[in-house]
């Protein structure tokens, strides 16, 4: 009998150590696998990928969107067919108006006059391309500004850019001075610069003659 109960003694704690042993390998275990992705957590953190930055397309000058492409009809003289069904054919220098006119050639009737009107028609450029660009969803969607039809001249006035402008990835234009850069004139108007010019000369022109005045005096 005592061998019986010594011998199920034993047994039972062969058995507790057996678990207690398998207990503490898989703690061990699930540890050191814990650790170890801890450890690669730390060594190499998680990054956002960045998002890629937006192409932006630089178009200067009337030219440079004013085109036929995939079919459609972008000239100056495409978009005034499409909105102005009546408007004239040719113009006023007998220049023909197709899909090769320039800006110049509608300068002929839409340049403006003091009064805001065209010299040559009911409305002038300036009012009509104006609000039909910055309005567009098309300009916009080229990220057009207006430095995309216009550039400012060393007196801070601004030319219209008549021709395709070739640009560094910045906008700047590669070739000084600009190629087709238009002065931009209101017609009827005499500016500040010019009034004081004419004035000057009056001047000068008033001088010499009390100059010459006063010699042939002197003479007699």
């Amino acid at each position: 009998m005592n061998n019986t109960n010594y011998l199920r003694t034993v047994l039972v704690s062969i058995i507790a150590l057996l678990f207690l042993i398998g207990l503490t390998a898989a703690a061990f275990g699930h540890g050191g696998m814990k650790h170890k992705s801890s450890s690669k957590e730390t060594t190499k953190p998680h990054h956002k990928p960045k998002p890629k930055k937006e192409k932006k397309l630089l178009y200067r000058g009337c030219p440079s969107c004013h085109i036929k492409t995939n079919g459609d009809d972008y000239t100056l003289w495409g978009d005034v067919k499409r909105v102005f069904r009546n408007h004239r054919v040719s113009a006023p220098s007998g220049k023909p108006l197709n899909e090769n006119t320039q800006v110049e050639t509608c300068l002929e009737c839409h340049a403006a006059k003091s009064n805001g009107k065209g010299i040559g028609a009911e409305r002038s450029l300036r009012d009509i391309v104006h609000p039909a660009h910055l309005f567009s969803k098309d300009f916009q969607e080229l990220n057009g500004t207006c430095f995309s039809c216009h550039n400012v001249e060393w007196d801070g006035r601004l030319v219209l850019l008549s021709r395709k402008i070739a640009t560094n990835s910045k906008g700047i234009p590669k070739k000084i001075p600009i190629p087709g850069a238009l002065r931009i004139r209101t017609y009827g108007y005499v500016s500040m610069n010019v009034f004081i010019g004419v004035v000057s000369a009056l001047g000068l022109l008033n001088l010499l003659t009390l100059g010459l005045a006063y010699r042939r005096k002197n003479k007699s």
